[in-house]
């Protein structure tokens, strides 16, 4: 015999055009031969990072382009976002001993690239490459080089003007530079990111599959002898509403290891369901079904580039009351448990997608009506553990999904007692539930969240 939940309630044009085309590569070639005029030596140029869907297509293509072109020195900058502060920006050219860095941002109509001057930071053109995803490639290979040849000469320009400065202080520069390389280039990876984001939340729809089952009953080691079988749970599946969040309090005026340290919280409730005892029988009975959880506690996190992972310990509530059974000899055990939790997790980002994980073990103090009513000498044990995966909409909202288990293990340690329809040597507690939801993130100190 057993129990079982259901949800209950209802649950969205020729000549013109051609003189044009003309007019614009005959100007395009002018510019190209103007910037590579002003040098003999070729352009130092640093190919930064690119984002958005096959991105790593489009950076392929335009080092390639820039390769065929034959007047650039290429540097690979991956780790240099273009979402980076100037100075940032100014901080890994000088490293990396570079003239121009240049980033691009991938979107279903085309390719938009910056090109930041290595001087300073700052941007000095933006260039745009059209092309729907099959053509894109292709269309970069072509116009690549010539896109940004002009933007590149007044970066040139401004390092020309540099050498006209005194041989001594040239040297002591160059000194300089060289001296920091290394340290800038490594600096600038963390500085890219300009800042972690001080608070996310993420709010969505999780349906879950419990089961309740008892083993070692006094049915089960004496078959045929008259005891009582106890009842089994099983909620095939409750929808609840949930929300969780994290604040990290000193990110919105810092940068570094202050802002790894936060604030971390979640409340879930289950909604329109209600469980049936004996369906289909003259002893049916619908019970109420209120489920609800709660977490609040303390975060850390360690930046990895654009991962990171996690450390939480936190204090929580979980309970799963059945109402409209209660008196002598409740048909099932409610349980309120009482939980400190540690757990590990791991976020990783690869441009607008990610994927993560997480493992944890609650250290439960009290089970609730379980304890209190059924059994006294409950020892409880529990692990939980999920993966999730998910995409960026738009700056500052992604789209996640995942799957969670949790379960509670029971030795029941039972006693004699002149309730022998209460014997059992002890009981699982399983939940399996997915979830869809979105997450919305604040962008970090100094950090200009992708267009």
């Amino acid at each position: 015999m057993k129990v079982i939940a259901r949800l209950g309630g209802t649950l969205r044009v020729g000549f013109f055009l051609s003189t044009l085309v003309t007019a614009v590569a005959s100007s395009q070639a002018l510019l190209v031969t103007a910037a590579h005029a002003q040098s003999s030596a070729k352009a130092k140029v640093a190919v930064g990072a690119f984002e958005g869907a096959k991105s790593d297509d489009a950076r392929s293509a335009f080092i390639e382009a820039l390769k065929k072109d034959g007047g650039y020195e290429i540097t690979d900058a991956e780790d240099v976002k273009g979402s980076a502060k100037p100075s940032a920006i100014a901080d890994s050219a000088k490293g990396l001993g570079v003239n121009v860095v240049i980033t691009g941002k991938v979107s279903k109509g085309g390719v938009k690239l910056k090109v930041l001057n290595g001087a300073d930071g700052k941007l000095l053109e933006e260039v745009e490459i059209k092309g729907a995803p099959a053509k894109l490639k292709g269309n970069i290979e072509k116009s690549g080089a010539s896109s940004v040849a002009a933007a590149i000469g007044q970066a040139k320009g401004s390092e020309d003007e540099k050498k006209e400065e005194p041989p001594a202080e040239e040297a002591k520069e160059d000194e300089e530079s060289k001296g920091d390389a290394e340290a800038s280039a490594s600096a600038s990876t963390s500085d890219a990111k300009g800042g972690l984001s001080p608070l996310d939340v993420t709010a969505g729809l999780r349906p879950t599959h419990r089961t309740f089952t008892f083993h070692d009953t006094l049915a089960d080691v004496r078959p045929g002898q008259g005891f009582y079988q106890l009842l089994k749970y099983e909620l095939p599946l409750g929808p609840s509403l949930f929300i969780d969040l994290n604040w990290f309090p000193l990110s919105h005026v810092m940068e570094g290891p202050a802002e790894w340290i936060g604030i971390t919280g979640g409340y879930e409730r289950t909604i329109a369901t209600q469980s049936i005892y004996g369906e289909g029988t003259d002893k049916a009975k619908t019970l109420k079904t209120d489920a609800q959880a709660f977490y609040v506690g303390a975060r850390f996190r360690l930046p990895i580039g654009q991962h990171a992972l996690g450390l939480t310990g936190t204090y929580g509530q979980h309970s799963f009351i059945l109402e409209g059974d209660e008196g002598a000899y409740p048909l099932i055990p409610d349980v309120k448990y009482s939980y400190v939790r540690v757990g590990l997790d791991g976020m990783f980002r690869f441009g607008d997608f990610m994927a993560g994980a997480r493992l944890g073990k609650r250290f439960v103090s009290d089970t609730g009506g379980l304890q209190k009513v059924w059994f006294p000498n409950v020892k409880t044990s529990s692990l939980e553990a999920g993966v999730s995966v998910g995409y960026r909409l738009v700056p500052m909202l992604d789209l996640v999904a995942g799957f969670d288990w949790l379960r509670y293990a029971f030795d029941f340690n039972p006693l004699p007692t002149n309730r022998v329809s209460y014997i059992a040597g002890g009981a699982v507690d399983e939940y399996l539930s997915g979830y869809i939801a979105f997450r919305f993130h604040l962008p970090g100190k100094g950090e200009v969240e992708p267009e």
